[in-house]
């Protein structure tokens, strides 16, 4: 996983501290820029910086989940996660996580 700030010249790694699994899906939060979350074959992480540091946002999901698809809901602001074994879940409230 990577970012380019200068159309693509330099590029620089976000994988950082995230678990050595395939990444599946990466997602900007619409309100807070900084804020990445990230589906991997080991679940769901969460960056408050862009990137540089990820932190697990497992929850009650089941250990080890395969994330396939994210979506942060443009007027509720929930985070929608797709599995792998089509499950579905929703985390209606994205408060907890600091600015």
């Amino acid at each position: 996983m990577y970012v380019s700030t200068d159309y693509g010249a330099t590029w620089k790694s976000l994988a950082n501290n995230l678990p050595p699994a395939p990444v599946n899906v990466i997602r900007e939060d619409p309100r807070q820029p900084n804020r990445l979350y990230c589906g991997t074959d080991m679940g769901v992480y969460v960056s408050q910086n862009g990137g540089q540091q990820w932190h697990s946002l497992r929850g009650n999901l089941p250990a080890a989940v395969s994330v396939q698809d994210l979506f942060v809901h443009p007027r509720d602001h929930q985070l929608v996660i797709g599995t792998y074994g089509r499950g579905v879940w929703i985390l209606d409230d994205l408060s907890f996580l600091k600015k």
